[in-house]
């Protein structure tokens, strides 16, 4: 199978067209590669929620660099990630992700699995993988994950099967883009529902997803990312984590000076670029700071629902109480986390086209949603 199996798919314009006529089975010959981060619920419990966040971002941005542009699918799931390569790729990959493994423990003391795995040995296994390509723009793709795959693959990896990455040595990440440049932001409306639905039929999927929508409201109004609430870090603590993990063998006062050399860039990009929405460096700025909506990935698919939805506490309440009365009749299983704000960790390569922003509920939003799904699946066992 070619290995540009991924960029030659159909493209996709909303979520919901991720049918099963719409997916195609991940080549027998591509890798799938995860990581999580081990005891995130506790980090979360310590404050260190963002970190986690940034360690996986980390790993994605680290992939997409080694591989120098090429397009693959991936998908950030707040304290870990997946990714899928062709077969010639799956080593370097894997590399990287083993020097990730030893920066997340140097940085921040975070233990961080990794396993890779042969996409056609999980479906000989009864447990088949199924890909498709949505175009959130005309220049980036969001990657949709389906398939008992995509569940193996997480079971595998917290068992501490390494899989294809066992007895790799480590490489060293390329974190260039890796960019943590806002403060959390507020909802819109008061609240922040971060949601996990894992559906017993795939076709429940959409009928939650458009549920949600429908009493949330449209795009604009239910998106975490709302340029009125959104403001740049100007304080040089919020950027000396995201360099202990990109500069590592910096001296501790070097890393001190970027963290407030950016600082000052993003009290510079606030009050003089971004209010003024200036083109600079043929960058059109205005532009930039209001494509985060597109640019984002609040609502995706990979296995479960993942969603990130600002709304009032009423809606909240409605959204809640459908999903309690789904999951009653047997229909699915679902986790969230109610928050008042949200989080953005970003891969920035190009300011104009390729940038990325993964979004999370704020304290740690996707690791405590999985935590309640986990604890309602074992109680149900």
């Amino acid at each position: 199978m070619a290995d540009d199996f991924y960029s030659r798919l159909p493209s996709l314009n909303r979520l919901e067209e991720a049918t099963d006529s719409a997916l195609a089975a991940l080549p027998d010959d591509w890798w799938l590669l995860a990581t999580d981060v081990v005891g995130s619920t506790s980090h979360n419990a310590a404050g260190q929620y963002k970190n986690v966040n940034m360690v996986s971002a980390a790993c994605i941005t680290a992939c997409l660099n080694a591989l120098q542009g090429r397009e693959i699918p991936f998908f950030f799931g707040g304290d870990g990630a997946l990714l899928a390569c062709p077969d010639a790729d799956g080593p370097l990959l894997a590399r990287v992700l083993l020097g990730m493994k030893q920066l997340a423990r140097g940085a921040f003391g975070f233990e961080l699995r990794v396993g890779a795995y042969h996409a056609g040995a999980l479906r000989s296994g009864g447990q088949p993988v199924q890909v498709a390509r949505l175009q959130a723009t005309p220049e980036l793709s969001q990657a949709i994950f389906r398939g008992k795959g995509v569940l193996e693959v997480d079971r595998r990896l917290k068992q501490g099967d390494e899989g294809l990455a066992a007895g790799l040595a480590p490489s060293e990440p390329n974190l260039g883009g890796l960019n943590c440049q806002w403060n959390e932001i507020p909802s819109i409306h008061g609240e922040m529902l971060t949601l996990l639905v894992l559906p017993v039929d795939d076709s429940i999927v959409f009928d939650v997803l458009n549920h949600v929508r429908n009493i949330c409201g449209p795009e604009a109004e239910r998106h975490p990312l709302n340029p009125g609430t959104m403001r740049l870090a100007m304080r040089p603590s919020k950027h000396t984590a995201s360099l202990a993990l990109s500069h590592p063998r910096l001296p501790v006062w070097q890393r001190n000076l970027l963290a407030l050399a950016n600082a000052l860039k993003m009290t510079i990009a606030e009050y003089f670029i971004r209010r003024r929405q200036v083109v600079l460096n043929g960058v059109d700025w205005g532009f930039y700071f209001k494509s985060f909506q597109r640019y984002s990935d609040s609502e995706k698919l990979c296995g479960t629902l993942s969603m990130v939805v600002a709304c009032t506490r009423e809606q909240l309440g409605e959204v809640l109480g459908l999903l309690d009365g789904m999951e009653a009749k047997g229909l699915l299983v679902y986790g969230h986390h109610e928050s008042k704000a949200a989080m953005l960790t970003c891969m920035v390569f190009d300011s104009r086209f390729r940038h990325y922003h993964f979004v999370d509920g704020a304290g740690g939003g996707y690791t405590l949603a999985a935590r309640e799904l986990k604890e309602k699946m074992a109680a149900a066992a």
